[in-house]
This record gives structure tokens, C-alpha cells and sequence, in this order.
């Protein structure tokens, strides 16, 4: 399979690539651990997850990890050992074992619906979306809640429906929710955020991955979880699904390759400035946007000449949080983080 992997991240810019809204929304993970010759996958193992995906579809992401036979890969390994799994199925929610066996399954399919609804009405503390483009693109935000303290991870996977293939002791079938691979470099993602971590706090990044053509792209989910590595273990957090690929988005230019911008300080109390550095005379549009990309506040509109310019602005009514101060000029656009105390 060949694929490629570039990597970029934004902690203190934000990337105009990515626009998408992380819903502020907590998912359950269930995870199936099998193998294509295990003939109790294939029985009781196989109804039993069929009646997960009828229970908890709407709030938890679906995985089937093969960790063993012709479908598996370094993925289902990997979370498979992740979850210290011993057996074959073994049922997951989130980082338990549900020790579901055939003659369990009534009242675990009963337990684990009740749980997963529980957790759907949780507050989030951080979740992470992608949104997926037809040249390999995929920009991916995660985005925390609340505050939080730790170290925290996002791996995007790519999972197929109904992959035709044998399955004791049924034989030739459809496989549904096969992890297929991580578009992350590593299993569980890149490092995100470590130590302490502030409500509101956005964290974009952006890969490139060369999709399997042997695989249906029109079958193809793209998952996003949030990981909290403790130890030698990766405990679930939260995370979102997409089957959307995107046409190619047209870039934006950064305009800080063109005129010095500096903003000081970038944690404020009443107000700051920003500091232009401009190279010919320009209409400069400045704003302050939320972390949806919306403009809350205007801060300059107009022409400007060549040279160094000092823009004050106040916070006023504003909340505190994470912002943006965009600068516009000539569809070039720079945007930097500030956080109001």
C-alpha cells in the first residue's frame, strides 16, 4: 500500500484550510476484537455485534479490529493490545472488557445500550473532527471543552463497510467496520496537547494520505478519536465519524509572507495591539473571530500606508476564551490565536 504522510501543526496560527465545527457531543467506542478464522466471531460473536450497531449506532463509534487472520493489519494489533485483549471476540466499550460470552449476550446487549446512553449525555471534555478532501487531504481540529490536564492524542482511522471475505464457519461474508488503517503517522495519533489544558483550547493539523485503491471508496468511514495516553495505555476520550469526501478546497495565502504582523500581548486582560509592518500602501481589514470562524469584533477597516502602524483595540463586551485576530488584505489572510482572560 503505498501512502504518504505530511505533517503540520498549528498551535499559536490557525489554519484557513480547515473550517470544521468539532460537535461539542460525547461518543462511546465499541470495539470488536476477531479474527477471520475464529468460528465463535462467526456465530454468536457476529450476531452480537450486528445487534450493537442496531443498539448504539447514533452514539458510539463502531470498530472491528482483526488482529489475527486475512484481515488483519498493524491497527487491529495494535488496539488489541491496547485493550490487553486475550481472546477472540472480545467486546470493548471504551477501555472495558464487557466479558461478553454466548450465553451473556442478552443481558450485555441490555448493559452495554444503557451504558452508552449514559455516556451520550455527558459533557464532552475534548472531541476532534476531519474533514477528508479528494487529493488526500485531511485537515483535522481538536478542540477541548473543558479544562483538562494530561496528555492527550487524536489518530484519525479509516474503516470499510461490508468488506466481502471468508469468516468461519459462515464463509464468504461482509465484514462491517473494518479498521483498515491509521492516516496518523503512529496507531494512536500525534501528540496534541500535554500538561495543563485551557477550556477552548484548538489544535489544528493537517496530513496527506494516499487511500488504498483496492479498497470502496464509496464504503469508506473516517473516524477521529481523542486518546489519553496514561502509562503504556491509550484511554478512550471521545471522538466523531464522517463517510464525506470534499472537493478540493482552493487555498488561501498566508499573508504573513508579506507584511510583519505582530500581536502583543497574545494573553490579554483589557486590550492589546497589533503591530503591522506594511510593505506598499493596502486595504487592511482587521477582525476578531470566535472558534467557529465567526467575526465578533471589528478592529480596523480602511486604507493604510506603507510602513509600521500601531493598532490598539479594546476587549469590551467580549467573553473570555480563545480567539482569532484576522488580518485581510487582497484575499490574503493571517490569523493568530489570542486568549482572553
Amino acid at each position: 500500500m503505498k501512502q504518504s504522510f505530511t505533517l503540520i501543526f498549528s498551535m499559536f496560527t490557525f489554519l484557513m484550510l480547515s473550517a470544521q465545527t468539532v460537535p461539542q457531543t460525547q461518543q462511546s467506542l465499541i470495539t470488536k476484537v476477531t479474527a477471520d478464522w475464529c468460528p465463535n466471531c462467526g456465530t454468536w460473536g457476529w450476531s452480537f455485534y450486528e445487534d450493537l450497531i442496531a443498539d448504539n449506532d447514533d452514539d458510539a463509534l463502531m470498530l472491528a479490529a482483526h488482529y489475527s487472520g486475512g484481515l488483519s493489519n498493524p491497527i487491529g494489533q495494535a488496539l488489541s493490545d491496547n485493550f490487553n485483549s486475550v481472546g477472540q471476540p472480545r467486546f470493548f466499550l471504551n477501555n472495558v472488557d464487557k466479558n461478553v460470552s454466548s450465553s451473556s449476550v442478552a443481558t450485555k446487549r441490555i448493559e452495554i445500550q444503557n451504558e452508552v446512553a449514559a455516556n451520550a449525555g455527558q459533557s464532552p471534555i475534548a472531541s476532534a473532527a476531519v474533514d477528508v478532501y479528494e487529493d488526500g487531504t485531511f485537515n483535522v481540529r481538536t478542540q477541548f471543552f473543558e479544562e483538562a490536564s494530561g496528555e492527550f492524542y487524536t489518530a484519525v482511522y479509516i474503516v470499510e463497510e461490508g468488506v466481502s471475505h471468508n469468516q468461519q464457519p459462515i464463509g464468504v461474508t461482509d465484514h462491517h467496520d473494518l479498521v483498515r488503517t491509521a492516516i496518523t503517522p503512529t496507531s494512536f495519533g500525534d501528540l496534541m496537547a500535554m500538561g495543563e489544558i485551557m477550556s477552548g483550547e484548538i489544535i489544528d493539523s493537517t496530513y496527506n494520505y494516499i487511500l488504498n485503491p483496492t479498497w470502496d471508496i464509496n464504503a469508506l468511514e473516517f473516524v477521529t478519536i481523542v486518546w489519553k495516553k496514561e502509562g503504556n495505555t491509550y484511554q478512550f476520550v471521545n471522538g466523531t465519524s464522517t463517510t464525506t469526501i470534499l472537493e478540493v478546497a482552493t487555498p488561501v495565502e498566508d499573508l504573513s509572507s508579506e507584511i510583519g504582523i505582530q500581536i502583543r500581548p497574545t494573553l490579554i486582560e483589557d486590550g492589546a495591539a497589533v503591530q503591522l509592518n506594511i510593505d506598499r500602501h493596502r486595504n487592511i481589514h482587521i477582525d476578531i473571530t470566535n472558534i467557529l470562524g465567526q467575526s465578533v469584533a471589528l478592529i480596523h477597516q480602511g486604507e493604510l500606508s506603507q510602513g509600521n502602524h500601531n493598532i490598539p483595540f479594546r476587549r469590551e463586551n467580549l467573553d473570555s476564551g480563545v480567539y482569532f485576530i484576522r488580518i485581510v488584505s487582497e484575499g490574503k489572510i493571517s490569523s493568530q490565536k489570542v486568549v482572553l482572560r
